[in-house]
């Protein structure tokens, strides 16, 4: 036997922040099944009609592993990176994203001169993460996805044409006024709210943007500039891989430190608590193996 309840269970998947909704359904259905046998033959039984929940979640460029990563070239990362926020906000939007990685690609050549940057660690996990915190989740883009052709087609055929959509949202502007829980939104309902809140994301970091103003979203934008100064700062400071491969190893593992920065709500903002502790952490010893090499240089 497990010795815990079943809500420290479920908060320590939350915490996780992995797959969460469908882990938590997944440990939900498990206690029903062993508190009612009866429940797992109706699910067992074709001519059962079940009526059980099933959990979608949207995934997007920022759920890939490091994994998916290794068989990709550097431009066909940052080619889909870009087509993505193209979609998510505009071109202007992606434009950016563009340049800042072209700048960081040219430095990193002046860096390494030799074959051995043939795969651009630095340029990478700036391309990746630096999409990852543009392209953050908020209320336009979870609209957005929840009418994409993909998503209709994943509901289609899990749930048939019988079946019926409920959406659980809590915009953390919700939360704002008062409301901790989730609402349900019936699919017929949720439909022309998404397609609305899609019209309007022009208006996202705007003076209009009323989503915009929640603590969420201000950190979100700030991340980005951020990480933004953050990475021109290192490679203002940064000395050829040759001279001292510990300090450009670090300055990689810092460039890919946002990959921490994961999760909604209460959740991603213990991340980004955890991410800015991390990174004050990973400068103090960056600083120290760039001291180390002043010492033996001298």
């Amino acid at each position: 036997l497990i010795p815990a309840t079943a809500k420290s269970i479920e908060k320590a998947i939350r915490l996780n922040a992995v797959d969460t909704a469908n882990n938590i359904a997944a440990f939900r259905m498990g206690r029903k099944i062993v508190t009612d046998p009866e429940y797992l033959k109706q699910l067992m039984t074709p001519k059962v009609k079940r009526s059980f929940p099933v959990i979608f979640r949207h995934s997007d460029a920022n759920e890939q592993t490091e994994s998916s990563f290794a068989d990709q070239s550097l431009d066909d990362i940052i080619d889909f990176r870009t087509k993505e926020l193209i979609k998510y906000q505009s071109g202007f939007y992606a434009d950016a994203y563009v340049n800042f990685v072209k700048r960081v690609r040219e430095r990193e050549a002046e860096l390494i001169a030799d074959d051995s940057n043939e795969n651009e660690p630095l340029s990478r996990a700036v391309a990746i993460q630096l999409h990852r915190l543009m392209a953050y989740k908020d209320e336009y883009e979870v609209a957005r996805l929840s009418l994409r052709s993909s998503f209709k087609k994943e509901l289609s055929n899990t749930l048939g044409k019988t079946g019926k959509m409920t959406f659980h949202l809590q915009p953390p502007s919700f939360s704002r006024l008062g409301l901790k829980r989730k609402i349900a939104i019936s699919g017929w309902l949720a439909k022309p709210i998404f397609r609305l809140l899609t019209w309007m994301k022009p208006l996202r970091g705007t003076p209009l943007d009323l989503f915009g103003y929640s603590k969420e979203r201000r950190l979100e934008r700030e991340l980005i500039e951020e990480y933004r100064e953050l990475i021109l700062d290192l490679l203002a400071q940064a000395t050829p891989e040759y001279e001292n491969p510990a300090s450009y190893e670090k300055i990689v593992e810092i460039a890919n430190l946002a990959d921490i920065i994961r999760g909604f709500d209460s959740i991603k903002l213990a991340n980004i608590e955890t991410y800015r502790q991390s990174l004050k952490e990973k400068l103090i010893e960056l600083a120290s193996i760039e001291k180390e090499e002043v010492l033996v240089i001298s």
